[in-house]
């Protein structure tokens, strides 16, 4: 029985090391942290960068663990912010969180040689390695106007009133889940469009704000591989 037993398990890892697709990937992203604060919150754009390692439990099913480098965040703009006598205010910003993320996804492929269609989807984990937040403030007057900018840094955790430097976010790890499809064209280029849905609240709390808010990432990615197969 420990003979039958462990040639069937030579067999499948032979098997395994044949079945398997290193990916690499680059592409772009255009992600919006949705909140429950409306605050003229617009899509931004981003870099991804990663690989892939899919490991093919049949012709049609494999599991594909990832690592990439994803530029998510947002942008927003509020004009007349604040309007007076002739004089208006109206403050525009950007925050760019950079995230290491490492889904484990399940893939689904159908097609032929020449053309396959494949559908993933699976969680995510990721933790935020750096990453800026920039307001941009335009005062308009009868005589003119004036634009005042700053750039914050990123830091964890509850808003320090007393830290003019940073801007905070509540937690630096992420959680999500991940839902895509794509195209590879004759086993040599592969396309793929996917979406990316955070379930961590982003928004830390400040003491001049009485509620608790909820900020979370939404991300969709178009990305370009090449996959590179194990025989």
């Amino acid at each position: 029985m420990k003979k039958v037993f462990f040639l069937t398990s030579l067999v499948l890892c032979a098997y395994v090391l044949q079945a398997q697709t290193l990916i690499p990937r680059v592409g772009l992203t255009l992600s919006k942290i949705h909140s429950d604060l409306s605050l003229g919150e617009k899509p931004a754009a981003g870099l991804m960068v990663g690989v892939g390692y899919a490991i093919n439990l049949s012709n049609a099913l494999a599991i594909q663990p990832e690592i990439s480098f994803v530029q998510k965040g947002a942008k927003g703009e509020v004009d007349d912010f604040i309007e007076f006598e002739g004089t208006s205010v109206s403050i525009a910003n950007r925050t760019r969180l950079d995230y290491l993320e490492l889904p484990v996804l399940l893939k689904f492929t159908v097609g032929s040689e020449k053309i396959k269609m494949h559908y993933i989807g699976g969680p995510a984990l990721a933790m935020c390695i750096g990453g800026k937040a920039e307001t941009r403030q335009t005062m308009k007057t009868p005589n003119g106007s004036n634009t005042e900018s700053e750039t914050y840094g990123i830091k964890f955790g509850d808003v320090d009133p007393e830290d003019e430097e940073n801007a905070y976010i509540k937690s630096r790890f992420d959680f999500g889940f991940q839902i895509g499809t794509g195209i590879t064209i004759m086993e040599k280029v592969q396309i793929e469009f996917r979406y990316s849905h955070s379930f961590v609240n982003l928004a830390s709390q400040s003491e001049f704000v009485e509620r608790e808010s909820k900020a979370t990432n939404r991300v969709l990615q178009f990305s370009v591989g090449i996959p590179i197969r194990f025989n």
